[in-house]
């Protein structure tokens, strides 16, 4: 079963609040869940968000996707630093989450590759939890953004790598002792989503599809993706289309190009596709 974690819409037309909840991919977007683990009400000035941290982090350890709009969902509590699981194909988990600007005023796209576990030995060794698709990327590593559970970030070169048990081992400069790497413990290393390792022709990252321009083979444009689910047999493309929401599987049959550069996607529009 693949689980989201997403928003469940409450209140009235004009008085909106939502219900951050666990529920499988499959269910109706206001159907049933699986668990609340958390509260948006866009309303209040500024946005007010809560969410149980060990709950939400809890299920993301078990593999839940958060939506896009989740991950976009604004940062009051930093709760979305918890929701990063990139670096994946499209067949995968993943998420990403657009940062304004590193510190250097360079805007940027950060996507997670790994979390820090734990420090190993006494020179500021640390063992990492890949969270990515190819645990072997670390090893042309030179630096890396890290950023902590609360979303403190720093900038850190690498210093080494080294694999022990399937596990990568990594030395940041700036923490050669084990009371340094200690201040690490549960931080999450992520890169510029340009370092994301190439896909094979014909698959695409997640974050490359959000906000894609979707047209049919005709030209017409249908509007653009606002959210991606998986089911059990392919993904689905959540397209926002004035007022209303179209579902677009992501099958041969129905997507026939994607193009990169042009941030564009063409259909071919089934019967009952679009009402």
């Amino acid at each position: 079963m693949a689980v989201r974690i997403r928003l469940k819409r409450m209140g009235t037309h004009k008085k909106p609040y939502y219900r951050l909840v666990v529920a499988d991919s499959r269910s109706p977007r206001d159907g049933r869940f699986i668990e609340m683990v958390g509260t948006y009400d866009p309303l209040k000035k500024p946005a007010e968000i809560k969410v149980d941290q060990d709950k939400a982090l809890g299920w993301l350890k078990k593999g839940a996707v958060p939506s896009d709009t989740v991950s976009s969902t604004p940062r009051q509590s930093n709760f979305e630093y918890g929701f990063l699981n990139a670096d994946c194909g499209i067949q995968k988990r993943k998420a990403v989450f657009r940062w304004p600007a590193d510190e250097k005023g360079r805007s940027l796209m950060l996507i997670i590759v790994g979390r820090i576990v734990k420090p190993f030995g006494v020179k500021g060794e640390m063992k990492i939890e890949p969270m990515t698709d190819f645990p072997e990327r670390f090893k042309g590593l030179k630096s890396a953004y890290l950023v902590s559970p609360s979303g403190k970030v720093t900038t850190c070169e690498v210093q080494a790598v080294r694999y022990a048990g399937g596990a990568p081992y990594i030395r940041f400069n700036g923490y050669d002792t084990l009371e340094k790497a200690k201040t690490l413990n549960g931080w999450f290393i992520k890169v510029p989503a340009e370092e994301a390792v190439p896909l094979p022709e014909g698959t695409y990252y997640w974050f490359e599809l959000m906000g894609m321009e979707v047209v049919s083979e005709n030209g017409e444009q249908l509007g653009s993706i606002v959210d991606i689910f998986e089911t059990g047999s392919n993904d689905v493309y959540v397209v926002k289309r004035g007022k209303k929401e179209v579902y677009v599987p992501a099958t041969r049959e129905v997507i026939k190009q994607v193009d990169r550069k042009a941030r564009q996607m063409v259909i071919h529009l089934i019967d009952g596709l679009i009402e």
